[in-house]
């Protein structure tokens, strides 16, 4: 990544049990760089006898600014907490020089939240070059099992739909898309094509309990409900003389991972406009649609 002052490369663990201790493991989670970006992440690693850690994280797998760093730390298994540094570089696709990348020294705990078994922590980073300033973050962690569970999590109260049906390549050719990303306070403006609007919320990344209200105008259309992977969506006819429509998303939970991520889906005549949403709990954005 070119921005030299957000940090690539970070891991984090989870050790259940003494056998464990002595076995390969692969980890996936995210992590939350200052109070905005969220960074896909997978690691992979062995804890020794002695309770030291090494290993590999991977961030960005399979993007292009795919990065491996190695990884040395310390598992007390009395208090579950875990210290760990990235030590260097091992591989990259990014264009970022070596010195300019913000290496984690990351510190945190397992914590079984009901049946889910997660590492939560916070970070802080440093790079080689003294021109870098790094950001500090937070991490959250899952082991396999527990993923599955959070991406196979059903919410009766929710349409069926898949969250893909939200997707660009879902619309004919002759749709107009675009695509925003919205953080706090933000507001984002859309040209009206139709009277009537469709919205859809979904969490396309990971179904931790996101809970978000939903109002246009002034009727709350949805009041602190659950977003999940599947698409939650409202079909609103505009009254002859009505000549806009504003929609206001709060985030009302960041469930178990850090920020409130939603992905919004406009629908009218042949647009569709799509909104990326990162928040806070308790702050919100909003989208106006006129004409």
């Amino acid at each position: 990544m070119k921005k030299s002052s957000t940090p690539l490369i970070f891991f984090l663990l989870f050790i259940s049990s003494p056998l464990a201790m002595i076995a390969e493991t692969s980890l996936t989670g995210a992590i939350v760089i200052g109070n905005a970006e969220v960074m896909k992440y997978r690691i992979e690693y062995s804890v020794n006898r002695d309770n030291t850690i090494s290993g590999i994280s991977i961030a960005d797998e399979d993007g292009k600014e795919e990065t491996r760093a190695a990884i040395t730390g310390r598992f007390n298994q009395k208090t579950k907490e875990l210290v760990f540094t990235e030590t260097k570089i091992i591989s990259t696709s990014s264009k970022t020089l070596l010195s300019e990348f913000c290496l984690m020294n990351v510190t945190g705990k397992l914590e079984s939240k009901g049946n889910r078994l997660v590492f939560i922590g916070t970070f802080s980073a440093t790079a080689k070059s003294t021109e870098v300033t790094c950001d500090s973050g937070s991490i959250m962690l899952m082991d396999d099992n527990t993923l599955t569970r959070l991406k196979n999590k059903s919410v009766k109260s929710i349409s069926k739909t898949k969250a893909d049906t939200v997707a660009k390549g879902d619309q004919p050719a002759d749709w107009k898309y675009t695509e925003t990303n919205l953080n706090s306070g933000g507001t984002s403006y859309f040209s009206l094509s139709d009277k009537v609007v469709r919205i859809e919320v979904v969490d396309d990344r990971f179904q931790d309990g996101d809970r978000i209200t939903l109002m246009m105008n002034s009727e709350t259309l949805a009041k602190n409900i659950e977003i999940t992977n599947a698409v939650t969506g409202w079909t609103k006819h505009l009254n002859p003389d009505q000549k806009d429509i504003t929609f206001r998303l709060i985030a009302e939970s960041e469930g178990t991972i850090a920020l409130t991520t939603v992905k919004v889906a406009l629908r009218h005549g042949k647009n569709l406009d799509m909104v990326n949403v990162t928040l806070n709990k308790g702050e919100s954005v909003t989208l106006i649609l006129t004409k």
